[in-house]
């Protein structure tokens, strides 16, 4: 006879910490939002995860932006840190025109990705649904996966036709119509397609660059020379040139050459690091 796994256990309050640049108004905002649900509890916040992690213990989801965050290591990096601390619970909340980011963070293992200008009633919905790890399927999502061309061919075409018609720009309302279906359905459709793409994370061969790498690959790719990001830096030239060899090594694929600066830029924006 064997022994029964132990019941999962449900907490009275789910605590929730917030990871975000604008950190004092992001609490401030998601704790009079929760007020009325007392299950619901913002117990603090951080401008990293790091820092997060260090201040607040035993928290059983957090909120991440993606953006113009103080380290600015990498959605990867962070979902996956906080995962080593135990937290699986992760519910991306950011701006939109984000789509790699937003595809690096659900590979990751982020359940979820709100944009802040959706409502109050969809955010909670969310946070809720997080808390209790199930996958939230939206729009932001919906217009992200559409341009992962090998999942996409992955999918049948109903459900190709609900991502490439937000994609487009298409709202829900108008998504179900053009389809001929409920809202409803498309909703549950979102929510399906989100659980295969949480499924089939990991796939995306993103390079760990370390924080000074980083810098010097946002500054190298976004126009400047070697010669200035040593200036910028305050670094020797042939320092900065070492770093450069090592970050084209990182994108080369196995067996072959060095990307030149023209190939860098465009691997960096498509793994999400650099805008």
């Amino acid at each position: 006879m064997t022994q029964a796994d132990p019941p999962h256990i449900v907490p009275a309050r789910w605590r929730i910490g917030v990871v975000e640049d604008h950190v004092r108004l992001v609490v401030q905002s998601l704790e009079h939002m929760l007020e009325p649900h007392a299950d619901l509890e913002v117990v603090g916040g951080a401008e990293t995860v790091p820092d997060l992690l260090a201040q607040w213990t035993n928290l059983d989801m957090v909120v991440l932006d993606l953006r113009d965050l103080k380290d600015d290591l990498g959605p990867k990096h962070n979902v996956e840190t906080l995962q080593r601390a135990g937290i699986d619970k992760i519910l991306v909340y950011t701006h939109g025109s984000a789509d790699a980011l937003i595809r690096q963070a659900v590979k990751a293992g982020a359940l979820a990705v709100i944009l802040k200008n959706a409502s109050e009633d969809v955010l909670v919905a969310a946070i809720r649904s997080v808390a209790h790890g199930m996958p939230v399927g939206s729009v932001a999502l919906a217009a992200a996966i559409d341009g992962d061309s090998d999942f996409r061919s992955q999918l049948a075409e109903p459900e190709a036709d609900i991502i490439a018609k937000f994609a487009s720009g298409e709202i829900l309302c108008d998504v179900a119509s053009l389809l001929g279906t409920t809202e409803q359905e498309i909703v549950a459709q979102l929510k399906i397609i989100t659980e295969k793409y949480v499924c089939a994370r990991g796939t995306d061969n993103i390079p760990h660059l370390s924080r000074r790498e980083l810098q010097v690959l946002k500054l190298y790719v976004s126009g400047e020379t070697a010669r200035s990001v040593a200036g910028l830096l305050q670094l020797k030239q042939t320092t900065v040139d070492d770093y450069l060899s090592e970050i084209r090594k990182k994108f080369a694929p196995p067996g072959g050459p060095n990307p030149s600066k023209t190939q860098l830029v465009h691997l960096a924006r498509r793994a999400g690091l650099v805008p």
